[in-house]
């Protein structure tokens, strides 16, 4: 008895030692699995810090889908991946669609309006679902946030724009056009969804909580096996266009396998995922795309079948003239891949045309949006490019100036009648002016000419002109009175093209030219504030001088300045046709 007892005395010594002597277990973490929609059970697996195991191989299923990974704490998983962790995680079954067209890491859009992706997901009312938020460049991209009826970014103080018209509102009452950052942002036909437009979404779609390029976040698959992907990092909360109460408006709230529309203040911020609403979703959806081959009596204009419903396309085509509001002729084409296109010819040079596209099925027509283009509104002569600004003259104005390679160069500097430029400029170094005893050409007073000279020329000579020495016969200097009608006709704004300052001509047409402040040889720190360009007219009262233009701070004007200085030249040429 006493020996078992020695025995039980020393075990219990034992015992205590190692309690006293600190010696702790290591730390357990368990990783649970998630079915995410699927059915079956899988066990825990128990993983000790420190140690690495390979995940369990996934045992779920899901009638209709392929399981391809596992997702959890905003990182994705393949089965069988060997981790360690160290803290309790979940991991949560991805699934794919065995109809879906694409991949998750690749949303395929089935159109556009808009320069804008949207997806059909084959929802009852036919809406059409962007793959972006506003803001947003890809689909995983957050965008920007708006309190509800505001339609820029906010980062300060609340401007609601709707703050004197809420009588005008009741329960369930949607945004006007507006003030819905959809719309305002992406142009007619988005829309901020409305709160039954998202309950759609979520009634008719499968719900897979996934990553896309590390963002977390929802993938909604409609029946069609189309889908979306809308980001949703931890909480996220989206506008609906639905008001509730005098302070409130419902959101659209995305969780871990949780969505949801409540209301909220206002004054809360949000992200938008714009939708674009289908009066008639049995008729085509079409649009208007961008006119190509412009010249100055044709162009080819362009459409696109955006969704048809599976209907045959009956006729498609266009509608265009000259006056927005009465677009009088009709061609007809015939679709190809989902687009058409007509090339219509006899048309008026340096007009603007008004045109968009029309598509009819069995169920009714569709119109795309209004474009516009401009015959003959810029070309190429002599591999120098110019624009139609719509003048009375139809004088057209070159892109740059001459020497220049972009818009915001200087070019090179002439002294007026000069074609090439030089190290020095002044009387000793002008060609028309001889040593100090006058002027030897383009002289209309007897005073100012070398031995009482005078030709009565006003005018620059073709070999005289910097423009046509240096670009071409068709190419020259502008007058005076074009300069004066440049003027007179743009509307100007000072502004910077690549942090050049400069200012910004837009003619009647719409059509602009930028003129860098190109400062005078003699005094390149006016270039900050003034530019300076020279015409091809004489000063007639004081021959000594020639006509220029100067530009001053978001004005501008026609003056005069000594022939020797050195000015850049901005070349015009006359209206031309094909």
């Amino acid at each position: 008895m006493k020996n078992y007892t020695l025995i039980f005395l020393a075990t219990i010594t034992m015992i205590g030692m190692l309690t006293i002597s600190g010696c702790e277990r290591s730390n357990k973490y368990i990783v649970t699995f998630n079915a995410n929609g699927g059915s079956g059970i899988m066990e825990q697996q128990i993983f000790t810090e420190g140690e690495q195991q390979a995940l369990k191989s996934n045992t779920f299923s899901r009638d209709g889908y392929t399981f391809y990974g596992w997702t959890g704490n905003d990182a994705n998983y393949i089965d069988g991946q060997i981790i360690s962790i160290d803290d309790n995680l979940t991991l949560y079954a991805q699934w794919i669609p065995n109809n879906y067209q694409g991949s998750i890491e690749n949303p395929i859009p089935t159109g556009r309006i808009n320069e804008h992706d949207y997806v059909d997901l084959g929802l009852p009312s036919g809406n059409l679902w962007a793959t972006c938020n506003v803001g947003a460049n890809n689909p995983e991209g957050d965008g920007n946030q708006y309190a509800w009826g505001e339609t820029i970014p906010n980062e300060g103080s609340i401007l609601y724009p709707l703050a004197d018209n809420q009588d005008a509102f009741t329960v369930n009452a949607t945004l006007p056009a507006n003030a819905d950052a959809a719309t305002v942002n992406w142009g007619s036909g988005w829309e901020t969804p409305t709160k039954t437009d998202f309950e759609e979404l979520v009634n008719y779609c499968t719900i897979t909580y996934t990553n896309l390029n590390n963002k977390s976040g929802c993938l909604f698959t409609g029946q069609n096996g189309n889908s979306i992907f809308i980001p949703a990092p931890a909480t996220t909360r989206y506008w609906s266009s639905t008001y509730w109460d005098v302070q409130e408006a419902y959101c659209f709230k995305i969780e871990l396998l949780y969505t949801d529309c409540f209301p909220i203040y206002y004054s809360k911020k949000a992200s938008v995922r714009p939708i674009f609403h289908v009066e008639n979703p049995s008729n085509p959806i079409v649009a208007t795309s961008i006119a190509s081959n412009v010249s100055f009596t044709s162009a080819t204009l362009n459409g696109i079948i955006a969704n048809n419903s599976a209907e045959t396309i009956t006729e498609c085509g266009f509608v265009y003239g000259t006056n927005l509001e009465n677009l009088l002729q009709n061609v007809s084409s015939s679709v190809s891949n989902n687009t058409f296109s007509y090339t219509i010819s006899g048309l008026s040079p340096y007009t603007t045309y008004y045109y968009k596209a029309y598509a009819t099925n069995n169920n009714g027509t569709a119109y795309g949006e209004v474009l516009s283009f401009i015959t003959g509104s810029s070309g190429q002569i002599n591999g120098h490019e110019w624009v139609c600004l719509g003048l009375p003259s139809g004088t057209l104005w070159a892109t740059c100036n001459v020497g220049a390679t972009n818009p915001e160069d200087y070019g090179d500097f002439f002294a007026w009648g000069e074609t090439a430029p030089k190290e020095t400029y002044n009387w000793d170094t002008y060609i028309y002016h001889y040593d100090s005893g006058g002027l030897t050409k383009y002289c209309s007073a007897a005073n100012y000419g070398y031995n009482d000279f005078t030709d009565g020329l006003t005018t620059l000579e073709a070999e005289d002109d910097a423009a046509t020495a240096n670009w071409g016969s068709v190419w020259r200097m502008p007058t005076s009175a074009e300069l004066y009608e440049l003027k007179t006709y743009c509307t100007l704004r000072k502004t910077t093209k690549n942090g050049v300052n400069g200012h910004l001509f837009t003619g009647p047409n719409g059509n602009s030219i930028f003129l860098p402040n190109a400062s005078m040889t003699d005094n390149p720190n006016d270039a900050s504030t003034y530019g300076y360009y020279w015409s091809s007219s004489l000063y007639s009262n004081f021959p000594e001088q020639s006509n220029a233009f100067m530009l001053y701070n978001g004005s501008s004007g026609v003056t005069y300045l000594y022939r020797f200085m050195g000015l850049s030249v901005r070349p015009v040429c006359s209206p031309i046709t094909e």
